[in-house]
């Protein structure tokens, strides 16, 4: 059974044919049987309780992704509060309605003054390192492609837990 999903969502000024078309990518990759799990927002939850996950899990997740950058000559990201209030406040929303579904990039854009945004989702039922959710998104190209687009300078990232169900959400939200 597929215990962990995953969903890159990515926005530009232009970025609209390209969001339709990762999702179409994903809703045909879902109907072939290659997605183990789909998720959709959904109402029927009550709100649950949620924890944080240990603050060290930002600054590994931080460090991982910027060793993969490294790798491929790209520079490092800096955290910033702008992203990370977004990480933040998300991954925790999630984590509270126990659901997976990404969040409104442009407001982030707007508020945060940026240009681009991207965003990489993960969940896993029980204990996630940052290791294992940066090798997640680093084998799924869409998440990949957040990672090494080079225009992204900022990042923002966090992780709750559902106390309900004890699956990890965590999130990054670049900017650039």
């Amino acid at each position: 059974m597929h215990t962990s999903a995953h969903l890159p969502h990515t926005t530009t000024a232009t970025g609209s044919v390209r969001r339709l078309r990762t999702l179409l990518v994903g809703l045909l990759a879902a109907a072939a049987g290659l997605v183990g799990v789909v998720l959709v927002p959904s109402t029927a939850h009550a709100a649950a309780d949620t924890a944080p996950v240990a603050s060290s899990f930002d600054t590994q997740v931080l460090a991982a992704t910027n060793a993969q950058r490294k790798r491929h000559g790209l520079r490092p990201l800096r955290m910033t509060s702008c992203p990370d209030r977004y990480a933040n406040s998300w991954t925790r929303h999630l984590a509270s309605r126990d659901t997976m579904y990404h969040q409104a990039l442009r407001p982030i854009m707007r508020n945060c003054g940026l240009r681009a945004a991207g965003e990489n989702l993960a969940w896993r039922g029980g204990s996630m390192t940052a290791t294992q959710v940066v090798r997640m998104w680093m084998n799924s190209p869409g998440h990949r492609r957040n990672i090494l687009t080079a225009r992204y300078k900022y990042i923002g990232i966090d992780a709750w837990r559902s106390t309900d169900t004890g699956r990890v959400y965590a999130g990054q939200v670049f900017g650039g």
